[in-house]
């Protein structure tokens, strides 16, 4: 009988749960626990970069070229922690970016048609027009970090959003350095004549071409400050916790390369991988 009596009430009781936990899941006005989520992923893309200049480097009054205005192509490669701010579903975010970035450059100067006396094989002279240009060519690497609000404008649904983004980026200069040479360009069979250079130039090794310096830039700042503006578009895959997100942006220079006015700008076309973890 006491045993009966035991068995009743544990399935009364079991049957009370049960009818507990239905009225739990079906009451609107109870707590859900919403997942927290993480934002992160890859960044990469092209730089197309812009030194805008006018950089007078030659000691001499007669050969010294002003170079203007150097472009050359570079990228961009990095990762990203991204934060949403407010409620699930907001529309703004705060985005930090590493990323490593080439900001190389290239400029190119036409110098002079000149006649010239030349020596050929067998040691005859004649006189020949010769025509010579000068190029710089810079070097100049960052580690950089970027620190982004992203605005999403217009909301698609079942694909994702249009964002606007701006913010400061810092890049900490790792590569800093310029080769100057002036060239030979026409004609083909002719070289410079060998003859004492001043301290800290030599002659290829072909004699075409005079290197005027190799080094570091002098006194290039070891930190570029800029802000960076630009808009992308949030691709959701389907059924996946991935977003696929080109973009472009506008990264334009705060400060100099060196103590002359020389500043790097950059527009820069990537596209951001990102993963969302819940947890």
């Amino acid at each position: 009988m006491k045993i009966r009596s035991l068995l009743c009430g544990l399935l009364m009781l079991a049957f009370a749960g049960g009818i507990a936990s239905a009225q739990d899941l079906s009451d609107p006005l109870r707590p859900v626990k919403i997942d927290e989520v993480i934002y992160f992923g890859l960044s990469g893309g092209y730089n197309k970069v812009m030194h805008n200049v006018e950089m007078k480097t030659f000691a001499y009054d007669v050969l010294c070229p002003v170079f203007e205005d150097g472009r050359e192509n570079g990228y961009h490669l990095g990762g990203f922690y991204e934060q949403m701010i407010g409620e699930a579903g907001t529309a703004h975010s705060i985005v930090l970016r590493a990323l490593y970035n080439t900001y190389n450059s290239s400029f190119e100067k036409q110098g002079d048609r000149l006649l010239s006396r030349v020596t050929d094989a067998n040691g005859n002279e004649s006189d020949v027009y010769t025509t010579t240009n000068h190029k710089n060519e810079i070097k100049y690497a960052a580690f950089s970090l970027d620190l982004m609000y992203k605005f999403r404008a217009l909301m698609f649904p079942n694909l994702g959003a249009l964002v606007f983004t701006a913010g400061p980026t810092v890049d900490f200069i790792g590569t800093k350095t310029r080769t100057q040479t002036m060239n030979l360009v026409d004609p083909s069979n002719v070289q410079f004549r060998e003859q004492p250079l001043p301290e800290g130039q030599r002659y290829s090794a072909d004699r075409r071409s005079v290197i005027v310096y190799d080094g570091d830039i002098d006194g290039a700042k070891s930190m570029r400050i800029g802000m960076k503006v630009g808009a992308q578009l949030e691709i959701k895959i389907p059924n996946l916790p991935i977003d696929i997100i080109p973009g472009a942006f506008y990264n334009f220079a705060l400060t100099n390369v060196d103590d002359q006015d020389w500043k790097v700008n950059t527009i820069q076309i990537g596209v951001d991988i990102r993963y969302a973890l819940k947890y």
